[in-house]
């Protein structure tokens, strides 16, 4: 009986988060969060319907390939992804085979997959089923993992997960001395470094110490089908890419922004992409200290602290001393590079620079942390119900003793998840204003229009092409060309008298232009932008 109800609570338990993971893009679409999630939306629609992963805008040859949404660049008359490509590619293949629907559940299943192959291998190597429970409970319910696994668009949960699915499947690999499973494993964390390349660097360090602390343990046939795997991956990812930016080491993120030939593209130094790759925001001691605290503790306290604790248990385990010892420093120097390399990155995602919540990019960069810190987390729990409790053998192994701390735990992780500016429920309300306003100004605006956004291009593209900023002067020196083609039109906070008396007494003027309001929506205004009649 004590079986049954285990069983069907760690069933109702991934049922239930998967459901949650949906409830975000459930019945609206396609309105995200961010310029990101939206243009991996695109591409991944671009690729079920084409192949590839480019667009056209041939009114790009005449305003310097300024016609696009953030989170994607322009060379020439091509629209290209800004990020990596494994992604769209990922979940445009979900979306070929499975329609919207599979595209949209490639996240959450990817998620619910890792939760179970965590508990297998946790399982494996302690022969205990609480802790297996413990860890793939924390992971599954982290506020990182599970709130970015409902960002269902965004590549960070899939990277994590097929890291931890190649792990298993080259645990696998190592028991059957399979040279069979070690090629898948290396075929699926090479699919996951598709998704996030920038973090090879530390994956192969990684990696590099567990073989030479165990390197008994793993069978030169099992090594060479990952290396095999890993590698096919890497070729053809590196092929595509150059096929794309004009260049093997040229990405999203270094290609010049307006580049109209291949060989401009592949001009820069592959010393200085590389090192643009692995550290692109320099090293910044400060901003380092200041972000880990916020992000790294201050959100999820509880969790993290309880993270820091497990460390050390786990540093003086007795039982299984080299494999812990292993995870510990891998998890350290995994901790140090990472916080090195986006700890130094100072950015405002959400439009309040002072605002610290779950939406801000460190804690998605920093998700594979908060995924290993759930084994340590478990380890302590573990450690604390059945040794360190001063209190009688059988209520340390009470199911009611463990309850109160995952109760306590499972409570802070919704509330962060759930709750907050940029918490689930929020980012669903915005979504639904933010699909009124698109609505609103597709009726007023021509289907092969243009319309100059500072924030919207994440819900009006590619329904209607779109400019990003206005208050930019290549955006001003564009205006006469494009009213020339195309209805121009802008969409953003209402300008007050003075300023609109302004542009149109005297920015506009010069230019022989007037902007004119059409309609207003809540507290943002669309205004057309037109040549004035002589």
């Amino acid at each position: 009986m004590a079986i049954h109800w285990r069983w069907g609570l760690r069933i109702f338990m991934l049922v239930a988060v998967f459901l949650s993971m949906g409830w975000l893009t459930l019945g609206i679409g396609p309105i995200f969060p961010s310029p990101d999630e939206s243009a991996n939306a695109f591409f991944a629609q671009t690729f079920a319907e084409t192949g590839v992963l480019i667009a056209s805008e041939p009114l790009n040859e005449f305003v310097g390939g300024i016609i696009h949404p953030r989170s994607m660049v322009a060379p020439g008359t091509s629209i290209l992804p800004a990020s990596f490509l494994g992604f769209p590619i990922l979940t445009g293949a979900m979306r070929y085979v499975f329609g919207t629907f599979g595209e949209f559940v490639f996240t959450p299943m990817l998620a619910i997959s890792a939760v179970i192959a965590l508990w297998w291998v946790v399982k494996r190597y302690v022969k205990d089923e609480l802790f297996a429970d413990l860890a793939s409970l924390f992971l599954l319910t982290h506020p990182a993992f599970w709130y970015y696994g409902a960002r269902v668009m965004m590549p960070n949960v899939a990277f994590v997960s097929l890291l931890i699915l190649g792990v298993v499947c080259f645990v696998k690999a190592c028991d059957k001395k399979s040279m069979v499973f070690g090629l898948c494993a290396g075929l699926i964390v090479g699919l996951g470094l598709s998704t996030r390349l920038v973090e090879a660097p530390i994956l192969c360090v990684v990696a590099g110490i567990v073989l030479i602390r165990h390197y008994r343990s793993v069978s030169w046939r099992v090594l060479f089908g990952a290396i095999f795997g890993g590698l096919g991956i890497l070729v053809a990812y590196l092929a595509m890419n150059a096929d794309m930016y004009g260049s093997v080491m040229t990405t999203g993120y270094t290609i010049p922004a307006i580049a109209l030939t291949p060989q401009e593209v592949s001009s820069t130094s592959i010393f200085t992409t590389i090192g643009h790759m692995v550290i692109p925001f320099g090293i910044h001691p400060k901003a380092m200290l200041v972000n880990a605290f916020w992000y790294g503790w201050w959100l999820f306290p509880l969790s993290s602290t309880l993270a820091v604790v497990g460390t050390g248990i786990a540093w003086r385990m007795k039982t299984h001393q080299k494999a812990w010892r292993t995870f510990v420093l891998c998890v350290v120097v995994a901790s140090v590079w990472l916080i090195a390399v986006y700890g130094s990155w100072t950015i405002a995602d959400n439009p309040d620079p002072k605002a610290i919540t779950i939406g801000n990019s460190h804690v998605r960069y920093w998700l594979p942390l908060f995924a290993a810190s759930s084994v340590l987390v478990a380890l302590l729990c573990v450690q604390w119900l059945r040794e360190m409790l001063p209190v009688h053998r059988g209520l340390r192994r009470s199911p009611w003793s463990i309850g109160v701390m995952v109760g306590v735990l499972l409570l802070q992780n919704w509330t962060a998840v759930f709750r907050g500016d940029d918490g689930l429920i929020a980012a669903r309300a915005a979504a639904v204003v933010s699909e009124g306003k698109r609505d609103a100004v597709l009726e007023y605006t021509e289907s092969d229009a243009v319309i100059i956004v500072d924030r919207a291009d994440k819900y009006f593209f590619p329904a209607r092409r779109v400019i990003v900023p206005l208050r930019d002067d290549s955006t001003y020196a564009a205006m006469p060309t494009l009213v020339q083609h195309v209805p121009l039109y802008y969409f953003g906070i209402t300008f007050p008298e003075i300023d609109l008396a302004y542009l149109n007494e005297e920015k506009l003027l010069l230019m022989g232009l007037s902007i004119t309001p059409i309609v207003t929506i809540d507290n943002e205004t669309l205004y057309q932008i037109s040549r004035i009649a002589l």
